[in-house]
């Protein structure tokens, strides 16, 4: 096992003494980018924009972890809030992984429906950036695409497709395990997907891969979120 793997599998006091430091780094590394900015030679700035990209790599999967734990613990509350899965969900996450430079990320949903829902957003956030973090590791040239639906009256539907290699079959049923990887080239630890179906079970929901997607993968998220009203509109009696 690598040292990384061998944290993630380790307690979350653990977790906690090396990711407060590593805040504290990350913060450093931000700060020195920005003071030095367009006057920093191009080596140093592109050995710099490396040095940022790994420390927060390890701090989102530290985070990942001593979410994972809590969530497992029923340590983790929710805070639903109405909002919209257009707006406050997809969207924003679209936005920040084009900015990260995945730039054929791309957003399909039903025109015209913002979806209003009683929900909690960061959360719904945070199932989809892994997902599609996930897909970007896999998917060299062709799509990713988020969405959301409403199924009957009381549900609703928030995928993350692609057109990547997708997964075997024989592999499928261990996906959503903790540290479970999919070859020996994987880059991720597997604390990703396990994080999702905790998040997805904890607001009352289920995950799964599609069988029937044969393009790529694609993972559905299934939510009992009734509709709610938009904000300043109030239902007719």
């Amino acid at each position: 096992h690598s040292p990384s793997s061998s944290l993630l599998t380790s307690p979350p006091s653990q977790a906690h003494e090396v990711r407060n430091p590593l805040s504290v780094v990350v913060n450093g590394l931000h700060f020195v980018q920005e003071e030095l900015g367009e006057a920093c030679p191009p080596s140093v700035r592109a050995d710099l924009t490396m040095a940022v990209k790994c420390t927060e790599y390890v701090d989102e999967l530290l985070t990942s972890h001593l979410d994972l734990g809590k969530l497992e613990n029923g340590e983790v509350q929710l805070h639903p809030e109405r909002c919209s899965l257009r707006h406050d969900v997809l969207s924003p996450v679209v936005a920040m992984l084009h900015s990260r430079g995945n730039a054929d990320l791309s957003l399909t949903m039903v025109e015209g429906d913002p979806l209003w829902v009683e929900a909690d957003a960061l959360r719904l956030k945070q199932v989809l950036t892994n997902l599609a973090k996930n897909a970007i590791k896999f998917v060299k040239d062709g799509y990713i695409r988020l969405g959301a639906r409403r199924v009957h009256e009381d549900h609703v539907e928030l995928w993350c497709e692609d057109d990547g290699p997708g997964i075997p079959p024989s592999k499928a049923a261990k996906l959503f395990c903790k540290y479970t990887q999919l070859n020996a080239h994987d880059q991720g630890t597997g604390i990703g997907l396990a994080l999702c179906r905790a998040i997805a079970e904890a607001m009352g929901g289920s995950i799964d891969l599609d069988p029937a997607y044969t393009d790529g993968a694609r993972f559905v998220t299934t939510l009992p979120l009734a509709a709610v009203d938009p904000p300043n509109v109030r239902a007719v009696a």
